[in-house]
C-alpha cells in the first residue's frame, strides 16, 4: 500500500471530530470549535481559537469585530515574525538610547507574515482573503506640562483587510510598547498572546499526535 504523505489540516480535519480533550469546545453545527483563552492588550482583548462552523481548519485571532486567520502552517510563521519585530524593537530602542536618538520612525523589514483568511467589520461584516502585514517602528521622547521627561519605544503590527470590491476595508492592529515606564504591562501582554499562540498550537497538535500513535499501534 502507498504512503500518503497528510498535511496539518488534512491530520486536523481528519481528527478534530474525534478529540475529547481538556480544552473549552463547543459545537458550532456539524464543526468543532476550540476556544483556547484570551489575552489583554492595551484596551483591547484578543481571543484565539480554532476551527468552528465557518473556518473548520484554521486558527482564529480575534480583535474587536474583525479576525485573521491562519493554516497551522501560516500560524508557525506568523508566529516568528510577531517574535522578530519584538526582538528587532528591543534593539532598535537600545541603539537609540546609545545613540541619544529621541525620536525615528521607521519601518521593520523582514517581519512580514501572510495571513490566510479574514473576517472584517465596516458598517457589515465581509469576509476577505489573505493579506500582508507591516510593521512600524517608533522611538518617541517628550516632556509633560509637570517638567517630566518620558521616553521609550513601540511597535505596530498592521494588517489592512479590504474585501473583493473595496467596498469595505478595516485595519487589524496589534502594538506594543518597548522599555516605556507609562506602559509596563504592554510588554508582557504582547510575549502573553505570542504565549498563548503557541501553548494553543503545541497542545492541539501534541494531542494530535498522541491520537496517531494510538492509532498506528493497531495498523
Amino acid at each position: 500500500m502507498r504512503n500518503i504523505k497528510v498535511s496539518k489540516v488534512m491530520r486536523l480535519s481528519l481528527l478534530l471530530a474525534m478529540l475529547s480533550i481538556g480544552l473549552n469546545v463547543t459545537a458550532q453545527s456539524s464543526k468543532v470549535k476550540i476556544n483556547f483563552g484570551e489575552v489583554k492588550l492595551g484596551y483591547s482583548k484578543v481571543k484565539v481559537s480554532f476551527g468552528g462552523d465557518y473556518k473548520p481548519n484554521l486558527w482564529i485571532i480575534e480583535k474587536g469585530k474583525d479576525d485573521i486567520h491562519f493554516t497551522p502552517e501560516a500560524l508557525d510563521i506568523a508566529i516568528d515574525k510577531m517574535e522578530a519585530a519584538y526582538i528587532k524593537a528591543v534593539k532598535w530602542d537600545s541603539i537609540a538610547n546609545a545613540e541619544n536618538i529621541k525620536n525615528l520612525v521607521k519601518d521593520m523589514d523582514g517581519v512580514s507574515f501572510r495571513t490566510t483568511s479574514g473576517w472584517i467589520y465596516d458598517s457589515g461584516y465581509e469576509s476577505v482573503g489573505p493579506h500582508d502585514s507591516k510593521t512600524k517602528y517608533e522611538k518617541f521622547s517628550f516632556n509633560t506640562s509637570d517638567g517630566e521627561f518620558y521616553t521609550g519605544s513601540s511597535f505596530t503590527i498592521s494588517i489592512f483587510q479590504a474585501g473583493e470590491y473595496a467596498v469595505r476595508s478595516s485595519r487589524f492592529v496589534i502594538k506594543s510598547y518597548v522599555n516605556y515606564s507609562s506602559e509596563p504591562e504592554s510588554e508582557k501582554q504582547f510575549l502573553e498572546l505570542i504565549d498563548l499562540l503557541k501553548t494553543s498550537r503545541d497542545s492541539l497538535l501534541s494531542v494530535i499526535e498522541k491520537k496517531e500513535i494510538e492509532s498506528n499501534k493497531f495498523n
